[in-house]
């Protein structure tokens, strides 16, 4: 079990941590407390690093091929994607969360596919900032997917050779992508450095985006996740109904909760029918 947070209260817009101490003894990196909505200042500032995010261009036809869903309309897939959407920002709104990390038992559950079209969803609000960022360091291709041939590389800006919002591009008005094109064999050691949870703070305090969601690879596969379980505040497990084992689902929630909240799960290809393809929670 973890031990109880204590939290301090915000004092004039800083960030403020509480904490927590896992089982094995480290702290869990908490949710930062922005400043006030009222702060003109910062506001103005963030949407002027937004409004400097070079722009992806995404074609509804092209995305369509990579499994992407810009706009819902009537596709009922789309649909599901809103559900999802609504049910995940009243289980972040509840508990003060906004970072969501998105993995799955193993290889082809597509969790790629979820991450991505789960921010599309999010960022048909027109009053909420998403960032989506590829955590999948050993073989990242979220970068395909929104039809980007040279993202810049991750580890730069995870260890600070580049400033944030040099890193990120721009999806429509409110949907900052983190990409990656390099793949890198040290990603547990990577993403467990405190220059990665640094990193991450810079992004929150420069783009405060209300969700940020993380494509993480198998949970199962290597320790990347496990390692990186503490810096997020929730987990949302995609399985396939169709190969991923009763044994190896009920693991995956088992070391989800030793090390963060366990959000929900998404059920993948469970039927035949395109509209039934996806059930949530």
């Amino acid at each position: 079990m973890k031990a109880g947070r204590t939290t301090e209260e915000p004092e004039g817009g800083k960030r403020v941590r509480t904490s927590g101490l896992t089982p094995f003894g480290g702290r869990r990196t908490a949710a930062v407390v922005l400043p006030p909505v009222g702060d003109d200042a910062l506001r103005s500032a963030t949407s002027q690093i937004w409004a400097s995010l070079p722009p992806v261009p995404l074609d509804t036809k092209s995305a369509a091929s990579r499994h992407l869903i810009p706009t819902h309309k009537d596709d009922p897939v789309g649909l599901l994607y809103d559900h999802l959407r609504t049910r995940l920002l009243h289980a972040l709104g509840e508990r003060g969360w906004r970072r969501v990390a998105i993995t799955a038992p193993g290889r082809g559950c597509g969790t790629t596919t979820v991450a991505a079209n789960l921010a599309l969803s999010l960022a048909r609000r027109p009053s909420g900032r998403t960032a989506l960022l590829d955590f999948d360091l050993r073989r990242p291709s979220l970068h395909n997917r929104f039809g980007v041939t040279e993202p810049g590389i991750m580890r730069d800006m995870l260890t600070g050779q580049n400033a944030v919002e040099s890193h990120f591009l721009r999806y429509g008005r409110n949907l900052a992508l983190g990409l990656n094109q390099q793949a890198e064999p040290d990603a547990a050691e990577l993403l467990q450095e405190p220059s990665t949870a640094l990193a991450l703070e810079h992004m929150t305090e420069d783009l405060r985006p209300d969700v940020i969601l993380f494509d993480l690879p198998p949970i199962l596969g290597s320790d990347d996740v496990f390692g990186f379980l503490p810096e997020v505040d929730g987990v949302l497990l995609v399985v396939d109904g169709k190969r991923s084992a009763p044994a190896d689902i009920a693991r995956c929630e088992e070391m989800i909760r030793e090390r963060s909240e366990l959000i929900g799960v998404v059920l993948n290809r469970a039927e035949d029918s395109p509209a039934r393809r996806k059930r949530w929670f």
